[in-house]
């Protein structure tokens, strides 16, 4: 079994610059583009110069061990066998609902918008998990807080949260 990193599906699409070493040039570095297919597998030679001088994105894929015998190339990506035709447009669209959910949830905690270029390589569950750690730290609203409300709305607000709970 080899070591592969997987993209996951929810960076289907994604395009990202990065940094190889290289004696040729002046600095000692050229610059390198790759466009991120849904469960790709990555060489851990290719990854790491993905990640080498970017922490944020140790968050794109996962480590997965494969059978050698089951990987094909297509187009130039390397596939394990049945995973190439898996559809990437469900986990595309519950992350880019849970990043706007998190978006407004942490900007009502911390009266600023979250930086985008982090946020943007989230994955679902960090983003899970960050919705739920800023829900905790969200203010609980009590009735005896709200006395500058009227009492229908009371009533309404106290009305969702039997029906949520």
């Amino acid at each position: 079994m080899s070591k592969f990193f997987k993209v996951k599906p929810e960076f289907d699409g994604l395009s990202l610059r990065y940094l190889v070493p290289d004696g040729r040039k002046k600095g000692g570095f050229r610059t390198e583009y790759i466009d991120l297919v849904g469960n790709e597998l990555l060489p851990p030679k290719k990854w790491k110069q993905i990640t080498n001088y970017y922490p944020e994105r140790l968050d794109i894929c996962e480590e997965v061990k494969v059978n050698p015998y089951d990987i094909y190339r297509s187009f130039g990506v390397l596939f394990c066998i049945g995973e190439a035709s898996e559809y990437c447009g469900d986990s595309i669209s519950l992350w880019r609902h849970l990043k706007a959910q998190f978006s407004v949830i942490y900007s009502a905690v911390t009266r600023r918008m979250p930086d985008s270029k982090f946020t943007n390589l989230m994955s679902i569950e960090t983003l899970q998990f960050a919705i739920k750690y800023y829900n905790a730290k969200l203010p609980i609203i009590t009735k005896a807080e709200l006395t500058d409300i009227p009492d229908e709305i009371i009533s309404f607000i106290a009305e969702d949260s039997t029906t949520n709970a």
